[in-house]
C-alpha cells in the first residue's frame, strides 16, 4: 500500500516537520512503508529527513493508487489562547521518531551555547516563493551577536547545516538563542534542561505561537525576550544587545 501525505506548506520547517510528517503517526511503521506526495521537487532538508527516516519510509512517485494521510491540523492558530497548536502527542511522536534515530556523527562540543541567525531566512525556499520577504529578522544583528559571542554564546546559521547536525546540535545545546523563526522547531529535540530564549517581536503579524506550544508540550524551559522595538508588518526588529545579554544571564 502507499500513502500520500497531504501538502500543508511544505517549504516551510515547521509546517513540513510537524503537520506533513506528523501524520506519519496515523499509520503502523514497524515495517517499512511506501510514501508519496503532492509535489516532488523535494529540497536538501526534506531529502535529509527521508535519509534519517529510510528504515520505516520509502519515497515513491505519486503515479500509483494511494490512501491520503491527512496532515496534522491545528487546533488553534490564535496567538496568547494557551492552547495547544496541535495534540501535543504530535510533538511526543516526531521527537521519538527523529532522536531515534540520529547517531552522534557531528561534534557539537563547540554548540553548547548558540545563537540562530536569521539574517538569510529570506533566501530559504519558502520565503523566496513568497518574494522573499524579510520577516522577523533583527536589524541590528551584527551588534547582537558581538554582544552574545561577549557571553560565550556561538552564532549559527541553521541553513548551513543538514538536518542531523541540526537534530544533535539541539539534542546537546544547554542554550539556545534565536529570533522568532523555523530554527525553533528542532526544539522539538531539545534537551529537557536546556534553555530556551525566543526573541518576539510585539503584535506578531502573523502566528507565532507554535515553539512555546512544542516547549510546553515537552517540559523544555522557554522564555521570551521582548523589549524590542519593531519596525515594520514583517515584524523586522531592532534588539537592545546589552538588555538582551542580561536577560539571558539572569536565569
Amino acid at each position: 500500500m502507499t500513502y500520500k501525505i497531504e501538502e500543508a506548506g511544505k517549504t516551510f520547517m515547521f509546517h513540513w516537520v510537524v503537520l506533513m510528517l506528523g501524520a506519519l503517526k496515523q499509520v503502523d511503521l514497524s515495517s517499512k512503508i511506501d510514501v508519496c506526495f503532492d509535489r516532488e521537487d523535494f529540497n536538501e532538508y526534506q531529502k535529509e529527513s527521508f535519509e534519517l527516516l529510510s528504515d520505516v519510509i520509502n519515497v515513491v512517485p505519486n503515479t500509483c493508487q494511494w490512501t491520503l494521510l491527512p496532515s496534522i491540523k491545528p487546533v488553534d492558530f490564535q496567538n496568547g489562547s494557551g492552547r495547544p497548536c496541535v495534540e501535543h502527542d504530535t510533538y511526543h511522536f516526531l521527537r521519538d521518531l527523529f532522536l531515534s534515530r540520529v547517531g552522534n556523527d557531528f561534534d557539537t562540543s563547540e554548540y553548547n551555547k548558540i545563537y540562530i541567525c536569521r539574517s538569510k531566512s529570506h533566501l530559504c525556499e519558502g520565503n523566496r516563493e513568497d518574494n522573499s520577504a524579510r520577516r522577523r529578522q533583527i536589524v541590528n544583528e551584527g551588534e547582537v551577536v558581538e554582544s552574545l559571542e561577549e557571553i560565550g554564546i556561538k552564532p549559527i546559521f541553521f541553513e548551513d547545516y543538514t538536518m542531523s547536525q541540526k537534530i544533535q546540535i539541539m539534542r546537546d545545546a544547554s542554550l539556545v538563542v534565536a529570533p522568532q523563526s523555523g530554527g525553533l522547531t528542532f526544539t522539538l529535540f531539545a534537551n529537557k534542561d536546556a534553555d530556551i530564549v525566543e526573541i518576539y517581536p510585539p503584535n506578531p503579524h502573523q502566528y507565532c505561537d507554535q515553539y512555546i506550544d512544542v516547549c510546553r508540550a515537552l517540559g523544555i524551559p522557554f522564555r521570551r525576550f521582548h523589549d524590542v522595538a519593531k519596525l515594520d508588518n514583517y515584524d523586522n526588529m531592532v534588539v537592545n544587545s546589552t538588555t538582551l545579554a542580561n536577560f539571558i544571564l539572569q536565569k
